[in-house]
């Protein structure tokens, strides 16, 4: 529900937006010579037509060479998103650490308009997502390190988890801000008219689709609260203490009490791999998911190629500022993840999966002692 949320609060800006307001600086002296005359022949007109008319009218009033260093900037603009994708997380990283922080992820998902792509419609075992990426990959003890200094101290956790939420979501908010002056300040040539809404769009694009990611993650599993964990292994908790409280009012506290934990601090918990339809469904939503990854990648191509009205300054930032964002999550996302390993090699144990048969009748537990 919170990300949705936040998906619409992002979407906002790109329902309100205008195709045009000011130029970026290397246009400013056009405002009282050329671009007056060319409103002035444009009066007249639609919105969808007087906009190519304009654009064509100033454009004539170019020299070549300043034509050509606007299609060269393009050609720059138009790497962004596979620049993005070199840097950036992937979809199913980020859905991984939306089973643990959910709060976090949308941060992170909100913070970067690309993916690391991924070969596509590849065959995945789904009951091996958890342990394959989160297992150590060893049987040695895990030597102290940078998660051992950070776990010798409760504050550093609690400092180092309030700067991950700051970092994310001020590489939202990046995003966001670029994005929305993008679409203000230059001009889309192969859509005019909805110049002002294509950035963000492209950019709400990759929301969705880690949305989906998401919907994967949490309908490929199911999760046992700790608590439950803990009293099948007959240990008490303050959990099991107050198992007698409301479902809901357990599943907020316990949402909100472990949110903010980081993944080097987490607890063995059990995930439940559906088989049968679910099976089915994950992988026709993973490949629904790959398909729109790509065409998310060309459509982001073809926006950011397709950008004029600015100069190769302004096109770096432009850039810079979405790499930024996508390292700054990648960041986040690689220590989470790193830390669940840590976590696991700390504890003694692996992933418990457990399988549900297609008939629901039988289950097969797979489980590694405690070393």
């Amino acid at each position: 529900m919170l990300f949705v949320l936040l998906g619409v609060v992002t979407l906002l800006p790109a329902a309100l937006a205008k195709d045009f307001t000011k130029w970026y600086p290397i246009f400013d002296h056009w405002e009282e010579k050329t671009w007056t005359n060319c409103v002035n022949n444009a009066t007249n007109l639609s919105s969808e037509s007087s906009c190519g008319l304009i654009t064509n009218c100033i454009l004539d009033s170019l020299p070549e060479d300043f034509k050509a260093m606007l299609g060269s900037i393009g050609v720059f603009l138009g790497f962004t998103p596979t620049l993005i994708s070199l840097m950036g997380p992937s979809v199913m990283d980020i859905a991984l650490l939306s089973i643990k922080r959910p709060l976090l992820s949308t941060f992170c998902a909100c913070g970067t308009a690309g993916f690391f792509f991924e070969r596509p419609f590849k065959l995945v075992n789904t009951e091996t997502i958890f342990y394959d990426t989160l297992n150590s990959g060893d049987n040695k003890k895990h030597e102290p390190g940078f998660f051992s200094w950070i776990l010798s101290s409760p504050l550093k956790c609690r400092i180092i988890s309030i700067t991950q939420y700051i970092l994310a979501a001020a590489a939202a908010a990046n995003v966001i801000h670029n994005s929305y002056q993008v679409g203000l300040q230059a001009v889309i040539t192969f859509s005019c008219h909805t110049s002002g809404r294509l950035p963000l769009e492209w950019y709400s694009f990759s929301i969705a689709i880690h949305f989906l990611g998401m919907l994967f993650m949490h309908s490929s599993f199911k999760i046992t609260p700790q608590s439950q964990l803990e009293n099948d292994r007959g240990l008490t908790s303050l959990a099991a203490t107050s198992a007698q409280a409301p479902k809901t009012s357990k599943r907020l506290i316990r949402w909100l009490s472990k949110e903010p934990l980081l993944g080097c601090q987490r607890e063995i918990q059990r995930y439940r791999a559906r088989n049968g339809p679910w099976a089915t469904w994950s992988v026709l939503l993973r490949w629904s998911m790959d398909i729109l990854v790509m065409a998310q990648f060309a459509m982001g191509t073809l926006v950011m190629s397709s950008v004029i009205f600015v100069r190769i300054e302004d096109a770096a930032g432009i850039v810079c500022r979405y790499l930024i964002s996508a390292l700054v999550v990648r960041c986040i996302v690689a220590i989470e993840i790193n830390g669940l390993k840590y976590a696991n090699a700390r504890n003694g144990w692996d992933e418990l999966i457990l399988r549900d048969s297609v008939k629901g009748q039988e289950r097969s537990e797979t489980e590694l002692l405690q070393r």
